[in-house]
């Protein structure tokens, strides 16, 4: 799995269309502008590697998000998939999933996440958090 983080003054974003095929349609109200300050926005790009171990690579995802978060002291968090990070995707389905259980458990820890979107605007902070490439890989548990 690779994410991109970025640590943003704020993120402006449409959303246009589903970003993953397999979820449920958008609906006109949904089809709003919306403005988040001071979001973490994570664009997530699950891998092939990752398939097999759902749990596995939902908890490292949220892992490495909560770390970042506390880090840069982000409000909220903007979740997004982002298959331009990889060559080597997963199957929709599987990242869908691992999206669904990120989220879900975020909002168990009262963090706000939002999603689907394909136009977006964001202002950037300076720090040298600003921007951290992570790599994780699920180790398969064969038995």
């Amino acid at each position: 799995m690779k994410i991109l983080s970025l640590h943003c003054d704020y993120i402006k974003f449409k959303p246009l269309q589903k970003a993953i095929k397999s979820t449920a349609d958008l609906q006109e109200k949904d089809k709003k502008e919306v403005s988040v300050k001071d979001p973490l926005g994570i664009f997530v790009a699950v891998e092939k590697t990752d398939e097999g171990n759902l749990k596995k690579a939902i908890d490292n995802l949220v892992s490495n998000i909560l770390d970042l978060k506390d880090k840069v002291k982000a409000a909220k968090i903007v979740l997004y998939p982002y298959a331009h990070l990889s060559s080597s995707l997963s199957s929709p389905d599987f990242a869908r999933e691992v999206l669904e259980g990120t989220e879900a458990l975020l909002k168990k820890q009262k963090i706000e996440t939002l999603g689907n979107l394909l136009e977006i605007l964001s202002y950037k902070y300076g720090h040298i958090f600003w921007k951290v490439h992570i790599y994780f890989y699920v180790e398969l548990c064969l038995q």
